[in-house]
Formats: structure tokens, sequence, C-alpha cells
């Protein structure tokens, strides 16, 4: 990185995101003082292995892809036939079962063989010179402030 623009927008960047970062946690602790303290407790390990086994269970391995594909074409079948007879909470309650199961099947275009979630590039982000500034961004949240206590 030896252009100095880009240099100045990835520390502002940076400095934003710190920011950012700061006030969430902020937030979480602000949010956690009016909540009863009980409701932050451990939980026990009973809980966290149940809820582990919560998402372990809904995982699709890719081996499964040939029964997803089965029961997606299953499911469209009956949702015809359901329209056909004029079974119409029948229809809804099949489209539901349908979109899970068809976006269980798109799930697994991004998991690897092994059953891995594969790493998904998100590029870079690039600052044209149209990008606000951190001090622009500042002057119009100020601005907005100001305004909006009249």
């Amino acid at each position: 990185m030896d252009d100095p623009a880009q240099q100045r927008a990835t520390a502002q960047f940076l400095r934003l995101l710190d920011r950012v970062r700061r006030r969430s946690a902020g937030f979480l602790d602000w949010r956690r003082a009016d909540r009863p303290q009980e409701e932050y407790r451990e939980p026990t390990e009973q809980e966290w292995r149940d809820f582990q086994q919560h998402f372990e269970l809904r995982k699709v391995h890719p081996r499964q892809r040939g029964r997803l594909i089965e029961i997606i074409q299953n499911l469209r079948d009956r949702i015809f036939e359901a329209r056909g007879n004029g079974w119409l909470g029948e229809v809804e309650g099949l489209h539901i079962s349908f979109d899970a199961a068809t976006a269980k099947l798109n799930s697994l275009k991004n998991t690897s063989a092994d059953g891995r979630p594969q790493l998904v590039d998100l590029g870079m982000a690039v600052f044209t010179g149209n990008a606000p500034t951190l001090n622009s961004i500042r002057r119009t949240r100020t601005a907005r402030l100001t305004t909006s206590h009249r």
C-alpha cells in the first residue's frame, strides 16, 4: 500500500471501525446494566451441549445433497396436488418447507466436500474520490444532532 491516499483512507477506516467497536461495547454495557443480573449467568454444561447440539442437528452434509433434491421434488409434487384440491392452507405450509429445503440445498453450494464451510472473498474496500471523509461524517452528524434538538 504505497498510495498515500489509500493509506489515509485505511487509517480513517480503522479509526472509525475502532470507534464503532467501542460504542457498540458501551451500548451493550449500558443495556446489560438495565437487565436482571441472573440473565447474564454462565450456561450450565448441559445447556451449552444442548445449544451446540441444536445447531449440529441443523447441518446438512454434502453427501445428503441427493436426498435433499428428492425431498424438494416431493414437496413440489405435494404443492401441485394441494393446489389442485384447493387445500390453500396445505399449500402455504408446504411452501414454507419447500423454501427451507431449497435454502439448505443452496447452502451446500458454499460447503466443501468434507462438510467444512468455504471461505468467502469479500474483496477489499475501495474508497473513491467521492467517499466521505471522517471529518465530513462528523460535521453531518453534528448538524443532525443540532437540528434534532431544536
